[in-house]
């Protein structure tokens, strides 16, 4: 605890750096903590505590996002499968507008709506692949429709 407490505010605020968003943050340094005192007899100097925690933390980030694009890994070529129906270029235009108002959701909207209403996976399969509930999927779902009526509303409006 003494090697934590000096650095404790520079790898909390590398970690919110590195997950943009407090809740992962917390998870990802809670994970840290746990991992840099499980392997604390690696670091051979109190000065070199830093640097191995912020290495400890930058592979468990990345770890994490490479668990996440297994799950779900969804490239741009298959998007564009999926709408290339030989659709006209004005409905090519709207699946963009769709496609970037997506893209500015949270993780796990983002993921519920494109499994269910893209990929066409059911609620239950989707509650499964985000290890969640049927009715978490169905909030983050709803959420995710109401951002993207307000954004893709703005969008026309203007």
């Amino acid at each position: 605890m003494e090697c934590l407490s000096p650095v404790k505010g520079d790898i909390e605020r590398f970690i919110l750096f590195l997950t943009r968003n407090r809740e992962d943050a917390k998870e990802l340094m809670a994970e840290t903590v746990a991992r840099c005192f499980e392997h604390f007899d690696a670091v051979r100097h109190k000065q070199a505590f830093k640097s191995y925690a912020m290495t400890t933390a930058r592979r468990l980030f990345y770890e994490n996002q490479k668990k996440k694009n297994r799950e779900i890994h969804i490239t741009t070529e298959e998007l564009d499968t999926i709408f290339d129906t030989g659709i006209s270029p004005e409905h090519s235009m709207e699946a963009s507008l769709l496609y970037k108002a997506i893209g500015t959701l949270p993780d796990m909207q983002q993921e519920a709506i494109i499994l269910t209403e893209i990929m066409g996976y059911s609620l239950k399969e989707t509650a499964t692949i985000q290890r969640s509930t049927v009715a978490a999927v169905k909030v983050r779902i709803y959420r995710a429709k109401k951002a993207l009526y307000v954004q893709l509303s703005d969008s026309y409006s203007r």
